[in-house]
């Protein structure tokens, strides 16, 4: 077993300056760079063909807005068997950090403009032609100038891959919606529920679905009806209740409809027939 909140001071040609993170399947460090001199997040992880997919993803992704720069890759060469990938170390403060930081009459203004940051994001996103499938709070940095950036694409997707399978569901089981669970298709609407959980657990300071494994949570979604989210005005609540719909046709077709909604705008997508 890998202790990764007491990592090695040296690994590979990496000065480990502290930890940003870590979970039982790696870790993100602060680290400096000995061979460009400079300082970098470097994730570590006994799966180095998640790893390799995460770094791939990234680098399809350079120049795309709200994704992180990724520098380089290696595996098994750090004398403990672990893959490690460089990137860019972002400055900021977490999703929930940067919800604290203001006060309680502010807070759900701060929450509108966080929210409207992460649907700009995704939009760069899926312009880009990805998906995250992974989007909650602990994946999302809100950086010094309050720019959203997101992090931890572990489990990213092409969007004209096709079917996922159900039988190796990748994702938070709270955060995905029926078609990551269990199999389907997946297309911005994916990430838009995770998107509508986000935002309900920022407002209502809980979670909308609480099943941890995914035949739970596809349980709860189908069959549960959660309140709206208090306190939120008329066009948020009603942006949140729809992007958590179990049918994808009911949620909002993009991350630019989603910021319509929060407008106060009905969306073409949405809109009934005459």
């Amino acid at each position: 077993m890998v202790d990764w909140s007491s990592p090695s001071p040296i690994i590979n040609h990496f000065s480990i300056r502290g930890t940003l993170g870590h979970n039982q399947y790696g870790a993100v460090y602060l680290a400096h760079d000995l061979k460009q001199n400079t300082d970098v997040a470097l994730k570590v992880s006994r799966h180095s063909r998640r790893l390799r997919h995460e770094y791939d993803t990234l680098r399809a992704l350079q120049g795309c807005a709200g994704a992180p720069e990724v520098f380089g890759f290696g595996e098994g060469d750090d004398g403990r068997g672990l893959a490690w990938m460089s990137m860019e170390h972002i400055p900021g403060a977490s999703a929930r950090g940067y919800i604290r930081a203001s006060g309680r009459r502010e807070r759900l203004g701060r929450i509108k403009e966080f929210l409207r940051g992460v649907l700009a994001a995704l939009t760069h996103l899926h312009a880009a032609g990805f998906l995250h499938c992974d989007l909650k709070a602990s994946n999302i940095i809100v950086t010094e100038n309050g720019r959203v950036r997101l992090i931890d694409f572990g489990c990213a997707r092409r969007m004209d891959a096709g079917r996922c399978s159900g039988a190796r569901f990748a994702g938070t089981c709270t955060h995905a919606p029926p078609e990551q669970l269990v199999g389907g298709t997946l297309d911005a609407r994916t990430d838009l529920f995770s998107f509508g959980v986000l935002a309900y657990d920022l407002l209502a300071e809980r979670l909308p679905f609480m099943g941890t494994t995914p035949h739970q949570a596809l349980r709860e979604i189908v069959s549960q009806k959660p309140r709206p989210p208090e306190p939120a005005p008329p066009e948020l609540a009603s942006l949140v209740m729809s992007s958590i719909a179990s049918c994808p046709e009911a949620r909002p077709s993009s991350a630019a409809d989603a910021l319509q909604m929060m407008n106060g705008s009905q969306p073409r997508s949405l809109r009934q027939p005459r």
